[in-house]
C-alpha cells in the first residue's frame, strides 16, 4: 500500500482516538449534549472525514466547558451561537451549537437521539439542524446522508424533518436537496 494511503488511514485513527477522548471528558463533566456534525453524518452512513467535533449544548453545558479548563474559548472562529473551543489535552476543535429558542437551535431536550448511538442525534433530527445552522456545505451533508440512509435500506421521514423548520428552509432544502434523490 502507498505510504501517503497509510499515513492518511494512522492519521484518521489518531483522530477518532481523539474524538473519543474529547467525548469521555464532555460525559465526565456530566454535560448533556448532541454530536450534530461530520461525526453524526458519518453515523447516518456517509463516510466522511473531518477534523472537529460539531455538538449541540445547552449554555449551562457551555459554561460548565469553560470552567473545567480543559476546553479554551476560541474567540476568532466563534459566531454568536455557535461557540468555538479547544479540548486542550487533544487540541481537537469543538464547535457548541447553543441550543434554546435564542439561538434558533432546538432545545437539547427536545432533540431526538439515534438508536444505534445516544449521543448523536436522529437523522431527522441531524437534518433540520445542518438546515437551521445555514453552512453551505451542510447542504451537501444532507444530500449525502439521506443517499447514505438510502444506501443502508433507512427511509429519512421528511414530515419530521418538515415540522422541524420554518417554510423557508422547508422550500429551500426542496429546491437544493430533495430534487436531486
Amino acid at each position: 500500500m502507498d505510504h501517503k494511503i497509510n499515513d492518511a488511514f494512522e492519521i484518521m485513527e489518531q483522530t477518532f482516538s481523539k474524538f473519543e477522548q474529547v467525548l469521555s471528558a464532555l460525559d465526565d463533566l456530566g454535560i448533556n449534549y448532541v454530536i450534530v456534525g461530520g461525526l453524526a453524518v458519518h453515523h447516518h452512513g456517509w463516510e466522511r472525514y473531518t477534523k472537529d467535533i460539531d455538538i449541540l449544548v445547552s449554555q449551562l453545558g457551555i459554561q460548565k466547558m469553560t470552567e473545567s479548563g480543559a476546553f479554551v474559548w476560541e474567540p476568532s472562529q466563534s459566531r454568536v451561537h455557535i461557540i468555538s473551543m479547544i479540548h486542550q489535552p487533544t487540541k481537537i476543535k469543538v464547535d457548541a451549537l447553543r441550543s434554546g429558542s435564542i439561538s434558533g437551535f432546538p432545545d437539547i431536550m427536545s432533540v431526538s437521539r439515534s438508536e444505534r448511538d445516544r449521543r448523536i442525534a436522529s437523522i431527522e433530527d441531524l437534518i433540520a439542524i445542518k438546515c437551521l445552522r445555514g453552512d453551505p456545505s451542510d447542504y451537501g451533508d444532507i444530500y449525502r446522508i439521506t443517499k447514505g440512509s438510502l444506501k443502508e435500506g433507512r427511509m429519512v421521514d421528511w414530515d419530521v424533518v418538515k415540522s422541524k423548520v420554518s417554510d423557508k428552509i422547508w422550500q429551500r432544502i426542496q429546491s437544493d436537496v430533495l430534487k436531486y434523490l
